[in-house]
C-alpha cells in the first residue's frame, strides 16, 4: 500500500511541473500531441511526452489566529464558495455478461470570475483498471472510453489515473454553460473497493465523471484508496437504467422501485454524488420513520434483518430530532459492504447474528456512524482530502452522543476506545491525506476531534445544541478548518487558539 500512495504522490507531483498551455500556438501544438480521443494506456509513449498540463490548482484558506469575530448570535457564516455546477444525465445499460455501457451527459456551469482553459473530472473506475489499481486488490476493472464530446463536437482529452482532463480551445468564460458528454464500458471488478461485483451484487460507487470543483482554481487530487480523496459539489442527476434481468435497484434516489425491475429512471436533486447497487440474492425489509422510508437489504435471516431495521429507525429518528430532519424520503442500509456513506445510502458489513456485539469496532457502531453522516457529508460539506477531521470526527463525536444518549453508556465507557487510540497519536488533524502514510489517520481525524470536542461541551444536551447549531448555520455549504475554527471559536467564546493548536496543523 505505501508503494501505491508513493506512486500517487509521484504522479501528482510530476504533473505540478508540467506547462500549462496559455497561447494559441501552445494550445495547437498540445492538440498535435494529443490527437482525437487520447487515452493514456493506448498511447503512453506520448503520455511521457506530455502528461496532464499543469492547470490552475485551488489554495486552501489559512486560519485566522485569535478571538472570536463576535458572539454566536450575531455570527455570519463564510463558507467556502464552489464556482461551478454539474447537472448530471446518465443512461446505462449492461449486458448479460456483466458489462456496463455508459453514457454520462454533464452540463458544467462556470459561475467563476475566471475564464477556463480546461474542465477537469474524476474518472475513478480507471483507477481501479490492471495498469493501475492498487496492489491489495486482485481483481481489475474493465474501462474503455470510446467518445468524449464538448457541446456536441468530438472532444480531445487526458486521462491519467483518475484525471479526466479536457483542453479547451477557446476559453470557457464565467456565465456560460458547456455540455459534456462521456461514452464508455465498464466491467466492475470482483471484490473490488466499493466499485465492486460481489456474489453477483453490483455496487456502482463514484462510477461516472464526476466534476472537480472550482475555487480560484481546480480542486483535484489522485484518488487513494485509504480515504475519501474525492471531493464533489451538491448537484442535480437523472439516471435512466436497462438490464439484462430484473435486479433488486437501490439507490440515492427517492423514487427506487419497490420491487425487481429490469429498467427505470431515477432522480435526485441537491446531492453530492450518486450511487446504485443492483442486487439479485438480497432480501428487503422496509419500515416507516415519520415521513422516511428506511429499507434494510442483505443476505441474513429475515429476522436478523429486521432488527437492523428497528436499530436503523432509531438512529434516524434520533438524530432527526437532534440536529436536524432527515432531508430525503428514502434511506437504504445495504449489510453487505464495508461501512460507506453515500447520499441517501449507507454500506455497512454483516452484522452477527443476534447483534450482541455493539462496541467501538462493531457493525453497530458503523451503523450509526453512517447514518450521522448524512448530516456531516450530506448536508454540509468538506473536503475530505484536507479537512477529513470535519465529517469524520463530527460523525463519530455524534456516534458517541447517540451511546450516551439513546443507549444510555456512560461517558466513560463511550470514550475508552477513543481515549486508547489517542494516547498513541502523534499525528494532527489537517493535514493532506497522502501525508497520513506513516500513520495517525484514524487516532487524529476519528477519535482525538470527539475526545476534544466532549471536553468543550461536557454534556449530550450541550453537544448537540452546538452540533445543531453547525448543520443550521451551513447546511448544503462548504466549511473548511478555517471556517469551523472560525464558529466554534465564537460558539464557545475562546479567546486564543490553544485548544485548537493541540491537535489541529495550522500550517
Amino acid at each position: 500500500m505505501k508503494k501505491v500512495m508513493m506512486f500517487l504522490l509521484a504522479i501528482t507531483l510530476i504533473s505540478a511541473c508540467s506547462h500549462t498551455p496559455n497561447t494559441l500556438q501552445e494550445k495547437k501544438e498540445l492538440k498535435a500531441h494529443l490527437g482525437k480521443g487520447h487515452v493514456s494506456k493506448e498511447t503512453s509513449v506520448e503520455k511521457k511526452i506530455v502528461g496532464i498540463p499543469e492547470y490552475p490548482k485551488a489554495a486552501q484558506r489559512k486560519i485566522v489566529k485569535g478571538g472570536p469575530d463576535d458572539s454566536i448570535s450575531n455570527f455570519r457564516p463564510d463558507p467556502i464558495q464552489n464556482e461551478n455546477k454539474a447537472t448530471y444525465k446518465l443512461d446505462l445499460t449492461m449486458d448479460s455478461e456483466e458489462k456496463f455501457t455508459v453514457t454520462a451527459e454533464v452540463k458544467v456551469e462556470n459561475i467563476s470570475k475566471d475564464e477556463w482553459n480546461e474542465i477537469v473530472f474524476y474518472f475513478i473506475p480507471n483507477a481501479f483498471t490492471e495498469e493501475n489499481k492498487p496492489e491489495s486488490l486482485k481483481n481489475a476493472a474493465e474501462v474503455s472510453i470510446s467518445s468524449i464530446e464538448l457541446d456536441g463536437e468530438k472532444a480531445d482529452y487526458l486521462l491519467d489515473h483518475d484525471t479526466l482532463y479536457l483542453p479547451l480551445e477557446e476559453s470557457f468564460k464565467p456565465g456560460e454553460e458547456r455540455s459534456v458528454t462521456v461514452r464508455y464500458t465498464l466491467t466492475v471488478p470482483e471484490f473490488g473497493f466499493r466499485l465492486s461485483n460481489n456474489f453477483n451484487n453490483i455496487y456502482l460507487a463514484e462510477w461516472y465523471p464526476m466534476l472537480a470543483t472550482y475555487h480560484s482554481g481546480w480542486r483535484k487530487e489522485d484518488y487513494i484508496v485509504s480515504g475519501e480523496s474525492y471531493f464533489t459539489d451538491y448537484s442535480d442527476f437523472k439516471v435512466k437504467y436497462s438490464l439484462p434481468e430484473e435486479y433488486m435497484v437501490l439507490s440515492t434516489a427517492d423514487n427506487d422501485p419497490a420491487n425487481p425491475s429490469a429498467s427505470g429512471e431515477l432522480e435526485s436533486q441537491n446531492v453530492k454524488e450518486f450511487y446504485m447497487a443492483l442486487t439479485k440474492n438480497m432480501e428487503v425489509v422496509q419500515q416507516t420513520a415519520g415521513d422516511v422510508e428506511v429499507r434494510v437489504a442483505g443476505v441474513a435471516s429475515t429476522e436478523s434483518l429486521k432488527q437492523i431495521l428497528d436499530k436503523s429507525v432509531n438512529v434516524l429518528n434520533y438524530f432527526s430530532a437532534k440536529l436536524s430532519p432527515y432531508p430525503q424520503k428514502q434511506i437504504d442500509i445495504i449489510t453487505d459492504e464495508g461501512g460507506m456513506e453515500y447520499p441517501g445510502i449507507v454500506t455497512i458489513g454483516p452484522f452477527n447474528e443476534g447483534h450482541k456485539d455493539e462496541g467501538r469496532g462493531s457493525q453497530y457502531f458503523a451503523l450509526i456512524h453512517e447514518i450521522a453522516h448524512q448530516w456531516f457529508y450530506g448536508t454540509v460539506n468538506n473536503d475530505p482530502y484536507y479537512d477529513v477531521f470535519i465529517d469524520e470526527g463530527l460523525t463519530n463525536f455524534a456516534t458517541y452522543l447517540f451511546l450516551i444518549g439513546h443507549d444510555k453508556k456512560t461517558p466513560e465507557e463511550t470514550f475508552a476506545f477513543a481515549e486508547q487510540h489517542a494516547a498513541r497519536t502523534t499525528a494532527l488533524a489537517h493535514l493532506p491525506l497522502h501525508e497520513y502514510l506513516n500513520g495517525g489517520f484514524m487516532g487524529a481525524n476519528y477519535e482525538i476531534p470527539p475526545l476534544k470536542l466532549w471536553e468543550l461541551t461536557g454534556g449530550e444536551k450541550e453537544a448537540f445544541d452546538y452540533l445543531s447549531k453547525y448543520v443550521e448555520l451551513y447546511s448544503y455549504q462548504e466549511v473548511d478548518t478555517a471556517e469551523w475554527i472560525r464558529f466554534t471559536k465564537s460558539y464557545f467564546k475562546l479567546n486564543d487558539d490553544q485548544f485548537f493548536q493541540e491537535w489541529i496543523s495550522y500550517e
